[in-house]
C-alpha cells in the first residue's frame, strides 16, 4: 500500500477469520491471529504476503509477569505491561492504567468502563474480565 492509502494488496484469502494485524517494528513482517487450522494460532508473513512462521501462544505460568499481547485475557488480580505502561485488573473488576501510552501519562488511572480506546490502546471489559484488543 502507498502511503496516500492507494495500492492496496489483499495478503490472505481464504474462509478462515484473519484478524488483529501487527507490524514488526523492522516493517518487514505481519503478524496476525487466524483459525484456519480449526483453533486461533498466531501467523506471521513477510509483507509480501509469503507465510514465514506460525506459532502457538505458549501458556504463562499463573503469576507470572506478562507482556501484554492482543487477545490476552485479565481477571481479577492479574496485570500485564508493554512498552512503558501497565494494567492491572483490580479485584472489582477495575482496570488501573499506568505509565505512558502514546505520549498521554495514565499515572494510575482507574477505568471502570466495558472498553478502552485510547492512543491505539484497546481492551474490551466482559465481567470481570479484560481483553486486550490492541497495542499502541
Amino acid at each position: 500500500m502507498n502511503a496516500d492509502g492507494s495500492g492496496v494488496t489483499r495478503l490472505t484469502d481464504n474462509d478462515a477469520a484473519d484478524r488483529s494485524p501487527a507490524w514488526s517494528p523492522d516493517g518487514q513482517r505481519i503478524a496476525f491471529d487466524s483459525d484456519r487450522d480449526g483453533d486461533f494460532d498466531i501467523y506471521v508473513m513477510n509483507a509480501a504476503g509469503e507465510p514465514v512462521a506460525t506459532t502457538r501462544p505458549t501458556p504463562e505460568p499463573e503469576g507470572a509477569d506478562r507482556i501484554c499481547r492482543m487477545g490476552l485475557q485479565l481477571n481479577p488480580g492479574d496485570q500485564c505491561s508493554y512498552e512503558g505502561f501497565s494494567i492491572r485488573i483490580r479485584e472489582d473488576g477495575a482496570a488501573v492504567l499506568d505509565g505512558n501510552i502514546g505520549g498521554i501519562s495514565m499515572g494510575n488511572t482507574v477505568m471502570n468502563a466495558q472498553s478502552i480506546n485510547l492512543n491505539r490502546f484497546s481492551a474490551t471489559r466482559s465481567g470481570s474480565t479484560w481483553t486486550i484488543q490492541g497495542l499502541p
